[in-house]
């Protein structure tokens, strides 16, 4: 964006010299015309001639200057509602961002009154009753559907 901007100002600078050299030129031609003129090298039919075209090109290059500064006024003011824009952007990304933070402390927070905005610890011990309901099986295998292998030294009689 900054390049395309600096691009477009330099070519509207070139062209605006390139606008004031013409008329400076056309400045000088005019008074080469004059002397030409007073001097009976030049007939005044034909200095009138040479005096319209050079005003033609005069009111071409200021044209063509002109809208060079059209051009790079025009993309510094884009680039102005450009950087307006992504400014804006990236304030109400700031905002969402902080609205999420809170919804998600006010998610975590428990019932107890506790918090889990540090992650899933807690400073509280585990409960020792929460294996108590689990299932146990004599040789630890929990799919066995058989009965377990009887004590060594059991004798059947």
């Amino acid at each position: 964006m900054r390049r395309k901007q600096l691009i477009t100002a330099g070519l509207a600078t070139v062209a605006t010299i390139h606008a004031a050299h013409s008329v400076y030129q056309s400045m000088e031609a005019r008074n080469v015309r004059h002397k030409a003129v007073q001097q009976g090298r030049l007939s005044p039919r034909e200095a009138k001639k040479l005096k319209t075209k050079a005003i033609m090109q005069d009111a071409a290059s200021v044209g063509i200057a002109a809208l060079g500064i059209k051009g790079a006024i025009s993309e510094v003011k884009q680039a102005r509602e450009q950087a307006k824009s992504i400014n804006e952007w990236k304030q109400e990304r700031e905002r969402r961002h902080q609205k999420r933070i809170e919804r998600l402390k006010r998610a975590n927070d428990d019932h107890d009154g506790r918090s889990r905005a540090n992650g899933w610890a807690t400073s509280i011990a585990p409960q020792e009753h929460r294996y108590v309901d689990v299932p146990r099986y004599a040789d630890g295998n929990p799919y066995s559907a058989a009965l377990p292998a009887p004590p060594i030294g059991y004798d059947r009689q």
